[in-house]
């Protein structure tokens, strides 16, 4: 039997999806981020989600021997519209093979598909982790200029 189930975040009661995902966006550490340099507000966190941005996205499901809570979820996986994979397991539950075996049924779900792994350059654990999966790279470098406050360009921006 395997010890992991993709659960849609659409499908699984939605307060507990919001809930899961927004615990696991506050555990990441900056060097684990792409895309926030801060955290969300859970209003925005529900606007995102409400949004669908992403191809697919599932809860991470494992099950537990209690007789009571038949199991749990410890992370989430997401393949964006461009095939490219998000991976978050809660601290918690790290190290016990549940991101691999996430990867393995996503991927499997997506044979002969290019797929690709977005990853914060200092993000090492990370960027092992999907070197040992079989994906290759880097194939790019991003680079980022943020806006400056108060500068000519962002009020020209604004209107």
């Amino acid at each position: 039997m395997n010890p992991v189930t993709l659960v849609d975040v659409y499908q699984a009661h939605r307060a507990t999806a919001l809930s899961v995902l927004y615990h696991l966006l506050s555990q990441r550490l900056p060097m684990e981020s792409i895309s926030h340099k801060r955290m969300p507000s859970f209003a925005d966190h529900e606007a995102f989600f409400d949004s669908q941005p992403y191809r697919e996205w599932f809860l991470i499901e494992i099950p537990v021997a209690d007789p009571i809570v038949t199991s749990t979820y410890v992370g989430m996986i997401y393949l964006s519209k461009q095939y490219e994979i998000g991976l978050a397991i809660d601290r918690e539950h790290r190290r016990h093979r549940f991101g691999r075996i996430a990867l393995e049924l996503l991927m499997a779900r997506h044979r002969g598909a290019r797929l690709l792994a977005n990853i914060n350059p200092g993000n090492e654990k990370s960027i092992r982790f999907f070197l040992r999966a079989g994906f290759e790279g880097p194939i790019q470098v991003t680079f980022v200029r943020e806006p400056r406050l108060g500068t000519q360009a962002q009020s020209e921006a604004g209107r």
